[in-house]
């Protein structure tokens, strides 16, 4: 039936209902209005205003979701799609960071393949430098870079279409 219910510990099977105000809310099954608790342990629940220090889920489905201070997930974050990897933050859409993105591991993949576009509105503040020596290209045999702006060039070998090398002192 309704519950509307002010208490330290609200402990109930099922409950439909206007509000819960309490220290420790445990349900298997919830709907509920408003429920403000500082523990929430649920199986199922369903609420319009859900405010707990502490939440834990069997499993969660909000139409929308905003977290104050730290958060932690056991297992991985889906956006717009599932993921069943611990440790992985995956999106089917667009992400975007608001401030820096740090990025720590062995490897770091931007892309699929050469037929993706990476797109940098940034200067770079770092030296490139590729992990093995005389193994990777900058550009390929179709896709030339227009221009070359360098301070110094050290080459072991220089192939030109032309034979014509000029220059201008600055």
């Amino acid at each position: 039936g309704a519950v509307t219910a002010s208490t330290t510990n609200l402990t109930f099977q099922t409950a439909v209902g206007g509000s819960a105000t309490t220290t420790n809310l445990y349900s298997s099954s919830l709907t509920a209005g408003n429920a403000t608790s500082t523990n929430f342990f649920a199986t199922t629940a369903s609420s319009t205003n859900l405010f707990a220090q502490t939440a834990n889920f069997g499993a969660m489905t909000a139409g929308g979701f905003t977290a104050n201070g730290s958060g932690y997930f056991s297992g991985g974050l889906g956006g717009g799609i599932a993921t069943t990897t611990a440790g992985v933050l995956q999106t089917s859409g667009d992400a975007r960071v608001g401030g820096n993105l740090f990025v720590d591991g062995n490897s770091t993949t931007l892309g699929q393949s050469s037929a993706n576009t990476l797109v940098v509105n940034a200067s770079v503040g770092s030296n490139i430098v590729p992990t093995l020596n005389a193994t990777y290209d900058l550009g390929s045999t179709s896709f030339y870079w227009k221009n070359l702006y360098v301070g110094t060039l050290t080459a072991n070998s220089i192939s030109a279409a032309s034979t014509t090398i000029g220059g201008t002192q600055s």
